[in-house]
């Protein structure tokens, strides 16, 4: 986990044990939320979030059959982000860290993309190709 992670909200929302046991690893500075201020400030966002999560993982074909448990710790972790037009998702050559499912929009698979220092500068033959409408 790094920064802005959070923990400890499944036990929260769910009143349940906690699911994980958390070390810190090198010197790290926590946020800590009592419960009473997390439940009345924070629970009814987080469940509708949740649950706007979980009803769209099960529309997935990787997702059928996985209990209901499984699903809400997906939703827990996950996150929602809004790319702009020509945002660069994922980079030929690179590893992932992370696994995208395309809720709304489009994109376009583009390969033989030339990443030079670390993303910095980058050449793509017929840039504007790559997001051209689909015909």
């Amino acid at each position: 986990m790094g920064r802005r992670t959070l923990f400890g909200e499944l036990s929260l929302l769910f009143d349940t044990t906690r699911t994980a046991t958390v070390i810190a690893t090198e010197p790290t500075v926590v946020l800590v939320i009592p419960k009473e201020a997390f439940m009345h400030c924070m629970k009814k966002p987080l469940l509708l979030k949740i649950n706007s999560l979980i009803e769209f993982y099960r529309l997935l074909p990787f997702a059928k059959g996985l209990p209901d448990r499984t699903l809400m710790m997906l939703a827990c972790r996950s996150s929602i982000s809004t790319l702009l037009q020509d945002t660069m998702v994922a980079v030929q050559g690179l590893r992932s860290k992370k696994v995208h499912f395309v809720r709304d929009g489009r994109l376009k698979v583009v390969r033989e993309i030339q990443v030079y220092e670390l993303l910095e500068a980058t050449t793509v033959m017929n840039y504007q190709d790559m997001y051209a409408s689909p015909d």
